[in-house]
């Protein structure tokens, strides 16, 4: 009856003009058929695959997959086709319609398909969407100084209430206030005594200054930027993998900020650092911020394509939340509701990073010495080949003699086998499977392409001499495997079993048995495993087996070399990245890192020993019998080996060319092309997509870098023709927000339709202008506000006040908030004297640690529960503003948590030769950065006669004095 009574009154809103017939069946039967089946999906700001059924307008533009009514030809029409529920569309999903509403359709589309609305289509224009204050060009920047300005433009609008701004704060608790804010820890006494006797202008602009310049500023900064950036060291999912590298993303955050790296470098090195600055030890991490996102670790090759696309929209949406403040994401299946940003452009925007992918990557500390180091290196191995090759020239004519005299060849030493076939590179249902290990010119292997897990593989080689005793495994460096190898761990270790078979001719294959005879990683003889741990990575090794029989026994045949690394796993692969085989014939096997020579060339010098018949192949076996050549070969050979390489870091960060970071994944890590896909769906591709910004965004073509991330991370930072006013506006605000616990527009993350509108526009843009003004200072941003009046005003209630403005969205006072999880835990370690200073490197998962919150190992999966209780952000999207909330389980923790017992047990003791009075004012002070109150003195006094003075710190603690700026 409801639903009735809905259809009548449109039916009376809407009067059926008798003159057009056409009219007359569209409000007679297709209207009612359209409110009662249709309207719930596709009407209003509910309109599903775009299409939108409350206008003429809305299904003539029609949806994703084009128009949803062809005038006068049902047959051809896709709205016919979806109720008639005979294709692969079915509307509605709930059940077909009648007959009879069908026949109703199929007759107005087939008269023309009448229609007399003329209400809008959901959205807004580009032209509209121009206009508003988030995308108009900035104004100039203030000609005042900005803290003056902010305070004008604060003044202004309390004034237009009737407000004002509250007198200044006590200096105690304006430089607690500054501390916690900047640093994110509380100040000594010693430091709040000195701020007291100087709190003038001029002592609290060198106070600022000093905090800017305090290496922990950058600590408490860059946890802000970690929210936004959904930063976490594991890949989530079912698996939740660990990123053993990730932490670099954030100390390279750590640094920009302490730094001052100017915001348009730290937006552009996040999008394309690898692009832009290749080999920067902090561009190369700074695409950690990509590479931060969740990531399936176990991908069937069905699913490829639909995870490749979710890894695109995690790129595309977080790129558009945190440097944009728009909420690009929501066009993925549909044009958006509310911002002109069509499907379309989303894929037009996630091609730019179609080609890029995870990777660990291998970042020199400092490339300019390392280019150095390097040049160096490859100037005396230059030397070293040139002194080997002059000593060649010198013997070529013993050489000669003994080539003519046909000598007997000398007992092969290692012999390089170059293998007939990997079992690598094959097709399957279009898809190249497994993997590609390619042969490197000094007759090794690398992987360079892999797809899923790798399982155990089988090299097989045509033998090339009888009797054969030893098989040598060199497992070698470069500069595409983690930490230069020679494993794909992410740490460039690896373990294996080796198994050996042999086949001559049409004969069965038989295993040979085998057992270890030794390893430059030191491990005893026997058995058939090998590994090369973390601690003996970045380097090459090699390992010796020992077959039981001589194999090849009348030469020819194929032999077979398995390795399989039984440590592979989702959890990390340890497979070897780089290796090289040889073998030798002699009963007592040649030194471990003896000199190689590939098998052919011995094969073909003794060929031509036995015929007379000088060749190089010939003159290398001469060299082999040459103490001297042995000597400078081996040199040579030493120093490619050996050398120590420039200090480097492993980075996980997002680039185009090292071998990409994988787990149980199948098929390719980035296709060729992008596609726009109807309803987000991936079976259902349309055209390919070409990199292009945004069209709101755009005034003009911006100027082209030569990597596609590289484009977009310089129109994301133009203010003339692309994004940066957006991006300034954004990041100014977050800025605000930082200092203030609310931002002058309060949904940071969306500057969009839906957004709140900024309390005080000008004062944003100001903001923004000046940032860019002033270089993307951020600093100079800082300061500037906290040097405002604004910021400097006192937090007390007032009630007038309130009542004009009750959420203190004009700042009638500095407006208290309560600090985030990792301040309220570093503070307690602060003011009991136990937190580490040490900053940067691998954190943990520990909550016993002392090092400052932000070194926590954030995993998805098992966040730090000392944290978690106070609204420590799950990390699974990127959060403008932490939720606040009050639960029973933050004061429990308080009370019965022992890290907190620590540490007011670590206060307690080293106040332990004062008197109660004294040890009162001290806890007071240490803790609140206050004296206590006469009436707090006196409670303090009589808890302590049934409490210890541990207690009475841990209740200092549980105030919310303690755990808000206020």
């Amino acid at each position: 009856m409801r639903r009735l009574a809905v259809v009548l009154l449109l039916l009376l809103q809407f009067p059926t003009p008798a003159a057009d017939p056409g009219v007359e069946f569209f409000e007679n039967r297709i209207r009612p058929a359209l409110v009662t089946h249709c309207y719930s999906c596709h009407s209003g700001q509910k309109t599903k695959g775009g299409l939108a059924l409350d206008s003429a307008a809305g299904w003539k533009k029609g949806g994703e997959s084009g128009p949803a009514i062809e005038p006068g030809k049902p047959d051809d029409s896709r709205l016919i086709q979806a109720i008639r529920q005979t294709g692969e569309l079915k509307m509605p999903p709930a059940g077909p319609l009648p007959a009879a509403v069908v026949r109703d359709f199929e007759k107005w589309i087939a008269q023309g398909a009448t229609d007399p609305r003329t209400g809008p289509v959901p959205g807004v224009s580009l032209e509209e969407a121009r206009n508003r204050w988030s995308y108009r060009p900035l104004p100039p920047k203030p000609a005042e100084s900005l803290d003056a300005f902010i305070d004008r433009q604060i003044n202004s609008a309390l004034t237009a209430k009737g407000l004002k701004l509250s007198p200044p704060a006590d200096p105690r608790l304006l430089i607690r206030r500054l501390y916690l804010d900047l640093l994110g820890v509380p100040p000594t006494p010693e430091e709040v005594a000195k701020f007291v006797a100087d709190s003038s202008d001029a002592g609290y602009a060198r106070l600022v200054d000093a905090l800017l310049a305090d290496p922990r500023f950058g600590e408490r900064q860059a946890r802000h930027w970690l929210d936004v950036a959904r930063f976490a060291e594991s890949g989530g999912y079912e698996h939740d993998n660990d990123r053993p590298h990730a932490y670099t993303y954030r100390d390279f955050v750590i640094r920009a900020f302490n730094s001052d790296l100017p915001f348009e470098r730290f937006v552009q090195w996040q999008i394309a650092g690898d692009e832009l600055r290749p080999g920067h030890p902090d561009a190369v991490p700074a695409t950690g911020f990509l590479a931060a996102g969740l990531m399936n670790g176990q991908v069937t090759e069905r699913e490829v394509d639909k995870e490749r696309y979710e890894v695109l929209d995690d790129w595309v949406s977080t790129v558009g939340t945190a440097f944009l403040g728009l909420t690009v994401g929501c066009a993925r299946c549909h044009d958006h509701k509310f911002d002109p940003i069509a499907t379309a452009d989303y894929y037009r925007l996630a091609a730019y990073f179609q080609p890029a992918s995870r990777a660990c990557m291998n970042v020199y500390r400092d490339p300019e010495q390392a280019r150095k180091t390097i040049e160096e290196h490859q100037r005396q191995l230059a030397s070293l080949s040139a002194k080997r090759r002059q000593y060649e020239q010198a013997m070529t004519s013993r050489a000669e003699q003994w080539v003519a005299g046909r000598a007997t060849p000398p007992a092969p030493p290692w012999l390089t086998l170059t293998a007939s076939d990997t079992g690598f590179g094959k097709t399957r249902r279009g898809l190249t499977s497994d993997h590609d290990l390619t042969r490197q010119d000094d007759g090794s292997y690398l992987f360079t392409r892999l797809n899923g897990d790798v399982g155990p593989f089988t090299l097989v080689f045509d033998v090339p001499v009888a009797g054969i005793r030893h098989l040598r495994i060199e497992a070698l460096t470069h500069d595409t495997l983690p930490n230069f190898g020679p494993g794909l761990g992410d740490r460039g270790q690896f373990n294996m079993q080796c198994s050996v078979s042999y086949q001559q001719e049409s004969q069965p294959s038989q295993m040979v048995k085998i057992e270890k005879a030794g390893a430059t990683t030191g491990d005893k003889p026997g058995g058939a495993g090998w590994s090369v741990p973390v601690k003996s990575a970045g380097k090459s090794h090699a390992v010796v087996y020992r077959f039981a029989e001589p194999v090849g026994a009348s030469g020819g045949g194929k032999l077979s070399v398995k390795i399989s690394c039984p440590g592979d796993s989702p959890s990390g692969r340890v497979t070897i990245g780089r290796f090289r085989i040889a073998v030798a014939t002699t009963e007592a096997a040649p030194e471990i890192l003896d000199i190689a020579i590939p098998a052919e060339v011995y094969s073909s010098g003794a060929k031509d020993l036995a015929d007379g018949r000088m060749s190089p192949a010939a003159a290398s076996l001469f060299h082999l019998v040459d103490a001297d050549w042995r000597r400078l070969a081996g040199e040579e050979q030493a120093a490619l080996r050996d050398w120590k390489r420039p200090p480097y870091s492993v980075v996980f960060a997002v680039t185009q060319t090292p071998l990409p970071y994988r787990l149980m994944v199948q098929g390719p890590d980035c296709h060729d092309t992008t596609h726009i896909l109807l309803r987000g769906d991936p079976n259902k591709k349309s055209e390919v997509a070409r990199p292009t910004p945004l069209p709101l965004l755009t005034k003009s073509n911006s100027p082209t870098a030569e990597g596609r991330r590289a484009d977009l991370a310089n129109w994301l930072t133009d203010e003339k023709n692309g994004a940066g006013a957006l991006v300034a506006r954004v990041a100014a605000n977050r800025v605000w927000q930082t200092h203030f616990g609310q931002g002058i527009v309060s949904t940071s993350n969306d500057f969009g339709m839906q957004g709140d509108s900024p309390t005080h526009p000008e004062l944003l843009d100001a903001l923004a202008a000046d940032l860019i003004a002033h270089g993307w200072s951020l600093k100079h941003l800082h300061r500037a506000i906290v040097l405002s009046r604004a910021y400097r005003q006192a937090s007390e209630h007032v009630p007038d006040a309130a009542k004009a403005d009750p959420g203190d969205r004009l700042y009638w006072r500095y407006p208290p908030h309560r600090l985030e999880a990792e301040a309220i835990r570093d503070s307690w370690l602060a003011v009991s004297g136990r937190l580490d200073p040490r900053m940067f490197g691998p954190g943990t998962l520990d909550e016993a640690s002392t090092r400052r919150s932000i070194y926590f190992t954030i995993k998805r999966s098992k966040l730090i529960p000392l944290l978690a209780a106070w609204d420590w952000p799950e990390a699974l999207t990127g959060i403008g503003r932490r939720p606040t909330t009050t639960v029973a389980p933050q004061a429990l923790q308080m009370l019965n948590h022992p890290e907190v017992r620590k540490a007011a047990t670590a206060v307690a003791e080293s106040l332990r030769e004062e008197s109660d009075e004294v040890a009162i004012t001290r806890m007071f002070e240490r803790v609140l950065g206050r004296s206590p109150k006469p009436d707090e003195a006196g409670a303090a006094t009589a808890f302590l006669k049934s409490a210890d003075r541990a207690q009475l710190v841990q209740t200092l603690f549980m105030t919310n004095e303690f755990v808000t700026l206020r």
